[in-house]
């Protein structure tokens, strides 16, 4: 606060703030009133009352906030409440993350995102102090980075002490995307829980849905970073394996069926995929840019013929706007020797396309892809 200006008045066993405004962070104001009884001169009792309006504070971590309160400080020498409400106006986290930093540290799901203080974690205070705050943002709540463009509401409470505050309550994203593999996911439902118990995981319920390949998918994300449970879905229908590799690598793996039952052996869960695949992320985006491709990627987990594990090197370019060529081959050669893989892709609506495939055998076919609701 800074370039307050008000008046007190002392009497011989009070004192009375008859009016106080300043200014706040982020060019907003703050007025108090309220007032304490003395004793010798020394507070042994008091209850104060402030009002801010257009405050900017870094809370949640990471995450630039500007909010309206009401809060109520009372108490005296041996214990104090911070109690009251606060309207969020707009709260933006922009902070970029890698997907494995999001899947190893948890990102802004771990524990101490909620329960750090404004400015930093806080410190141990000679006077005790307890929260009871409700903190609402109503479509207010911003995020926007690498990963994610959403919007949403959040609904928080902070209680316990200062020092090792207690968040509890629910986040709910009402819409935006997701980006991965240079696909766009359109959130359908997106949900953190945020137990009241002091260092215990958020819970997320996430789905998305995007069109890849004239197919329909769906991902859902339950539980927490830790113990993140997936599971996905196709229409037209696919073999759950055929769903991963079109998640990861836009493509189907061609009808080997080898390479499908080899894929589901070797225990890799779509999240563990997903980690592995963020892996070679930062070093695809440098070759896309260095070579002008539509498309660069390598997929480190891999089943290639006779189940061995193996890595995937794969090129698109779009030669126009409906026109794609991919070039796809092992990184290692098995049994069978490398295999290759081309698709040219022709889309003539989001509904209808016609692929032409050549693959692992070098058999050459086409397929035609018709999506429809029901």
């Amino acid at each position: 606060m800074s370039r307050g200006n008000g008046q007190i008045r002392f009497t011989s066993n009070q004192a009375v703030i008859e009016s106080f405004a300043g200014a706040t962070p982020g060019g907003g104001t703050i007025s108090i009133e309220g007032g304490a009884a003395l004793s010798g001169l020394v507070p042994v009792q008091w209850r104060l009352e402030a009002k801010a309006d257009q405050m900017g504070v870094e809370y949640p971590k990471d995450t630039q906030t500007v909010l309206d309160a009401q809060v109520t400080l009372e108490g005296n020498r041996k214990l104090q409440v911070l109690s009251g409400n606060a309207q969020v106006r707009r709260a933006a986290y922009t902070r970029d993350l890698t997907l494995e930093e999001l899947i190893t540290t948890g990102g802004p799901f771990q524990p101490d995102f909620l329960e750090t203080g404004p400015g930093g974690s806080g410190g141990p205070s000679g006077l005790p102090t307890v929260l009871d705050l409700h903190i609402t943002a109503d479509n207010t709540l911003i995020v926007k980075n690498n990963l994610a463009d959403a919007l949403g509401s959040a609904y928080i409470n902070l209680r316990g002490n200062t020092d090792t505050p207690q968040a509890s309550g629910r986040i709910l994203l009402t819409r935006g995307t997701l980006n991965f593999r240079n696909g766009r996911y359109d959130l359908t439902r997106a949900l953190i829980t945020i137990p009241g118990r002091r260092g215990a995981e958020p819970t997320i319920d996430f789905q998305a849905e995007s069109d890849i390949r004239g197919y329909h998918i769906s991902i859902n994300f339950n539980g927490t970073i830790a113990r993140l449970q997936t599971s996905v879905r196709s229409d037209p229908e696919l073999p759950e394996p055929d769903i991963v590799s079109l998640i990861l690598t836009g493509s189907i793996s061609g009808g080997d069926r080898s390479t499908i039952a080899g894929l589901g052996q070797t225990g890799l869960g779509l999240a563990q995929s997903i980690l592995s695949a963020s892996l070679s992320e930062q070093l695809e985006r440098g070759t896309q840019r260095l070579f002008g491709l539509s498309r660069f990627s390598i997929d480190p987990l891999l089943v290639g013929r006779g189940n061995d594990p193996t890595a995937r090197i794969t090129i698109g370019q779009r030669i126009a706007k409906d026109l794609t060529v991919t070039y796809s081959q092992n990184l290692t050669s098995g049994v069978s020797g490398i295999d290759r893989v081309v698709l040219v892709e022709y889309r003539l609506s989001n509904r209808f396309s016609v692929v032409g495939i050549r693959n692992e055998r070098g058999e050459l076919g086409f397929d035609v892809r018709f999506r429809k609701k029901f």
